[in-house]
């Protein structure tokens, strides 16, 4: 018999979940329950297993194990409530797994918290909702390496919003992820400066113009072309 092929979960690698074998007199449902209770008495590799698998019981159990990669697992799978006993794990690699997979309550949470690691920032950031943005931006706003970081994975309206930031990378980042008009200005800005930074800013800003320019005008001839082939079609 071929052995089942591992399975990738939240980026674990776990066996199949194992089948009951037909001599065991107790039913699927207290085979798998005993099988998880017996996995969370195990090796770390058991207690990943157990998480991903498991449910509230397991979690339970887990979310404070010693193992880091235990409770990132059960950051994955846990259910809200879980995950917001969680957001105090000392871990930030824990942290990043709750703002990837938790909801979006959990990610809010996590920022109202003065979560200040730019990684778990960054997370929350790219699966937080626009709301949850702004408070990234709130929170980071005086952390300037920090923004430059979140920057890439937050809204247009926040991205416009460090125009007027008083650091001038943060102002350059945020117009490499702008748009035109946004670019155009910061360009304007710069204009006259002639040290070093300065013209690579420039040429990294005009580059991106061109490349605006370019998604643009592919835009408009879609839509041209779109419109002309209705109009022969009527």
């Amino acid at each position: 018999m071929t052995p089942a092929c591992n399975e990738n979960i939240c980026g674990f690698e776990v066996s199949p979940f194992p089948e009951k074998p037909g001599y065991l007199p107790i039913s699927d449902e207290e085979f798998r329950r005993d099988t998880l209770a017996a996995w969370c008495r195990g090796g770390y590799r058991e207690k990943i297993a157990a998480a991903l698998y498991g449910g509230e019981r397991e979690w339970a159990a887990l979310y404070k194990d010693r193992d880091v990669s235990v409770r990132g697992a059960v950051a994955c799978r846990a259910d809200e409530a879980t995950q917001l006993k969680m957001l105090t794990d000392p871990e930030p690699v824990v942290r990043k797994y709750l703002a990837r997979y938790g909801t979006d309550k959990v990610r809010t949470a996590a920022v109202k918290g003065w979560e200040t690691d730019t990684e778990v920032l960054m997370e929350i950031a790219k699966w937080g909702s626009a709301a949850t943005k702004r408070r990234v931006l709130e929170l980071a706003w005086h952390l300037p390496e920090t923004l430059k970081q979140v920057i890439p994975y937050l809204s247009p309206g926040c991205i416009k919003k460090l125009e007027i930031y008083p650091d001038r990378e943060v102002q350059y980042t945020a117009a490499m992820y702008g748009g035109m008009a946004q670019c155009r200005r910061f360009l304007d800005a710069i204009r006259k400066d002639r040290d070093t930074g300065s013209f690579l800013m420039r040429w990294n800003i005009q580059a991106r113009v061109e490349e605006l320019g370019k998604v643009k005008k592919a835009l408009l001839g879609g839509l041209f072309r779109s419109r002309k082939h209705v109009e022969m079609e009527r």
